[in-house]
């Protein structure tokens, strides 16, 4: 009677583990998806190549933080922003060959604003009012310029802060 006892435990057992070992078979397979699929090299959209200026901002910095920047090629930029910065959003893009002049003045007309570490985030102003000043600036200095519009296309896949925190 023990032993047919001993032997239904056994099994019991031997049951439990074995359900046990599938449900974390499928839990593994679930985050093994997930892994390869957080791995997997996303592909934004890519502008011309060019002198420009841009405006980017990070999402897990305050919303008043924004970073000003130049280039040469705008994709190799963003793409070297993301692996530091993977939720940087594109903000503003103008392509010129005075990129680096209105950079100068955006600096010197903020000055005030700019943080302290690295001269390169403008905080406490509004994202329109730096716009303004550098479209401002374009006409009153007559340079040739010319705007991109099509950066949401490249902002579309950036996960919001919600979306992160859930």
């Amino acid at each position: 009677m023990e032993e047919l006892l001993e032997k239904k435990i056994l099994e019991n057992e031997n049951n439990i583990l074995k359900e046990l070992l599938s449900s974390w078979k499928n839990k593994y397979l679930s985050l093994k998806i997930v892994h390869n699929n957080l791995k997997r090299s996303r592909s934004y959209h890519k502008f011309k190549k060019g002198d420009c200026l841009y405006i980017i901002t990070d999402n897990w910095r305050d919303t008043s933080h924004f970073k000003i920047g130049i280039t040469n090629d705008i994709n190799t930029r963003l793409k070297n922003y993301r692996t530091s910065m993977p939720d940087c959003k594109l903000e503003f893009l103008v392509f010129t060959q005075d990129n680096k002049t209105i950079e100068k003045c955006l600096k010197l007309r903020y000055s005030a604003y700019l943080d302290n570490l690295n001269h390169e985030y403008i905080s406490e102003v509004s994202l329109d009012h730096i716009i303004t000043s550098i479209k401002e600036l374009i006409l009153f200095l007559n340079i040739e310029a010319e705007y991109e519009y099509n950066f949401d296309e490249y902002n579309e896949e950036i996960p919001s802060k919600k979306q992160k925190l859930s």
